[in-house]
């Protein structure tokens, strides 16, 4: 190419032509200002592409840290509030100590002398803050979400260091001067259930061989130091507890903020719902792959109308409402949580953990884990129990099962006697409940290859099911529950 175009200058010098030649001067030399503008250009694309696998990069770090930094901020929440409520035990015994055995009393007392603090990760925004690589995000908002989350996570920090030293420290402090808590767990071992952490048990020996120092229930109730000092606990666990409550929730609006960047879409199962006339509604992503994002509606109530849960009463909060998933509506959506915002999502599809539950004054905020179906508990083996219970014999077991239930009173199919156990023993019916799905997976194991449509009724309906069959299907499934709770 070179040679090509020294050729034409010499042509065109020797032809002795100065306006030709002055024209391929100038073409010439725009040719080369052309070159290097498009060098210019595809270096600076090659920069901006590098640029943006960087900010990929990092965005799919900070997602990885989010998501780790949720998890924790929410089982220490759980944590602090469990430990808040044995202090408030104490407390309320010091008030009424007649309301209370020195058992009961006495297996609460070490419990609030635990502490377990843990940190956000905060590694990847720090990084990205010091070396300037943070202006490598394009998005305005997330750099500077990325900023506040920083500082608030650092105040968050600072105030739960502060609680720990203000309240906690001292306090355990003067508890374990008027206490020895390992004597309060020895006088009363033989009546409260053994604790398992075994270092309570390091410090003497096994056997019945007496404390050197009994501690004495009812003069501890009325040591006005060990109140005070149980006080303080509990101020510490529940404010740390509700820092880290705030501190869950700024990481899980940040980490869907992140995650819909990356993505261009909602991250599945990350709900925050805000409040209009009275109702939580918003987007939650595609929880179901293929069939496109789903939205959800919720309204506060005071009980579910599917059952209870769990043998303890622990829930505390309930809502209800419907979820609209690609045109298909289920309007029946129940949702229930304990203290720390723990709980259990019904729906058409099955029951499914609800994680970090948070109210908070425009909103509701949590996780729906819709990748893993709830265990079945305690009460889903009664369930099962009494489902047996009731296929008692040939006589009260109804071979032709119309999922109606219309002769419960007379005889029951399998699905019939499960759906009355459950009404017997939880108040309520839900076709999904973990017993029922667990009941299903074991019968897809056994007969997978003979093509039911409703498994639950034509399995009972076959002419090859006997009554032993479905004993043995249930004492399988009763087993199984046994083995998850062991």
């Amino acid at each position: 190419m070179i040679n090509f175009f020294r050729r034409i200058r010499k042509q065109l010098a020797t032809e002795n032509n100065a306006k030709k030649y002055l024209r391929y001067a100038i073409g010439e030399i725009l040719l080369v200002v052309i070159g290097i503008l498009v060098a210019l250009q595809i270096n600076n694309w090659n920069e901006q592409r590098k640029e943006r696998q960087k900010e990929q990069s990092f965005l799919k770090q900070l997602l990885e840290d989010f998501s780790e930094s949720e998890k924790r901020m929410n089982t220490t929440q759980m944590f602090f509030l469990e430990i808040a409520i044995s202090s408030s035990f104490v407390v309320k015994a010091f008030w009424e100590p007649e309301k209370y055995s020195h058992q009961e009393i006495a297996s609460q007392m070490g419990n609030p002398l635990r502490s377990d603090r843990k940190r956000p990760i905060l590694a990847t925004i720090e990084a990205l803050v010091s070396t300037g690589d943070l202006n490598l995000i394009l998005s305005d908002s997330i750099r500077s979400h990325l900023l506040s989350y920083l500082e608030q996570s650092k105040a968050h920090i600072e105030n739960i260091q502060r609680l720990d030293e203000t309240y906690y420290r001292p306090a355990t402090n003067v508890i374990t001067k008027h206490i020895d808590i390992q004597a309060v767990y020895k006088n009363e071992k033989d009546n409260i259930k053994r604790p398992s952490r075994a270092y309570l048990y390091a410090g003497y020996p096994q056997g019945n061989i007496e404390p050197p120092f009994p501690v004495n229930i009812q003069k501890v109730l009325q040591n006005k130091a060990v109140y005070d000092a149980y006080q303080n606990i509990l101020v510490a666990h529940r404010n740390q507890g509700w820092q880290y409550v705030r501190l869950m929730y700024k990481t899980r609006v940040l980490r869907g903020e992140i995650y819909k960047e990356l993505y261009g879409r909602t991250e599945a199962g990350n709900c925050n719902l805000l409040i209009n006339n009275g109702f939580f509604s918003g987007n939650i992503g595609e929880i179901i792959p293929g069939n496109g994002n789903a939205s959800l509606i919720l309204e506060t109530c005071d009980s579910v109308f599917s059952g209870n849960w769990q043998q303890e009463k622990n829930s505390i909060r309930y809502w209800r409402g419907s979820m609209q998933i690609d045109g298909y509506k289920d309007e029946h959506i129940e949702i229930e949580t304990d203290f720390s915002g723990q709980g259990v999502i019904r729906t058409q599809f099955g029951w499914f953990p609800v994680e970090g539950l948070l109210r908070y004054s425009s909103g509701l905020s949590f996780r729906i884990n819709y990748l893993e179906e709830i265990s079945p508990n305690k009460l889903d083996a009664e369930i099962i129990k009494r489902t047996k219970e009731l296929l008692n014999s040939d006589e009260v077991w109804d071979k032709n099962d119309d999922r109606k239930c219309q002769n419960k009173e007379t005889k029951l199919s399998l699905y019939c006697a499960i759906k009355q156990a459950c009404i017997e023993l939880t108040g309520g019916f839900h076709h999904r409940r973990p017993a029922l799905q667990l009941v299903r997976k074991l019968l897809n194991e056994n007969i997978k290859d003979r093509g039911y449509k409703h498994r639950f009724r034509d399995y009972n309906n076959d002419a090859s099911t006997t009554l032993v069959d479905i004993h043995n299907l249930l004492d399988e499934a009763l087993q199984a529950v046994n083995l998850k709770q062991d």
